[in-house]
């Protein structure tokens, strides 16, 4: 269950080294599943693959410290921000298996040299039938209709 899987632009993944970022929504994780559903957790994170070495080494995660609370079933994205030298995380379905709770989208930006967050806002769906599928970063002077 990982989504936008894409080579960092952090890195310039050229030659056999490249680098991954993706988010991991943190069901069946080493193809088990937790005993209770409050130790699931999502994280964003990010690989070194050494093509010629056949080898994959993980060098940074956000997420995982905050357990449930930052857990999404389902969707959910982290994109590398050039401009910023930070990622953007949307764990995008907050409390979805907590019916009790309102489901929520957690948007993070954070510095990966030091897990510093710049950023950070929840934004509440609407009802429980409203599920988010993932959120981006636009800039207004590069985007225009």
């Amino acid at each position: 269950t990982q989504h936008t899987a894409w080579l960092t632009p952090r890195y310039d993944n050229k030659g056999s080294i490249k680098h991954l970022s993706v988010f991991d929504n943190g069901d069946a994780r080493g193809m088990e599943q937790p005993a209770f559903k409050e130790d699931k957790y999502s994280r964003a994170v990010e690989y070194k693959i050494d093509e010629k070495k056949g080898t994959v080494e993980q060098t940074w995660q956000f997420g995982k410290e905050r357990g449930f609370d930052f857990y999404s079933a389902v969707t959910s994205n982290v994109e590398w921000q050039k401009d910023k030298s930070t990622y953007f995380i949307s764990s995008s379905n907050v409390n979805l298996l907590r019916p009790d709770k309102t489901i929520k989208m957690v948007l993070v930006e954070i510095d990966p040299k030091t897990n510093e967050i710049k950023f950070e806002m929840d934004v509440d769906s609407a009802s429980r039938d409203d599920v988010a599928y993932r959120a981006m970063v636009i800039d207004p002077e590069v985007f225009s209709y």
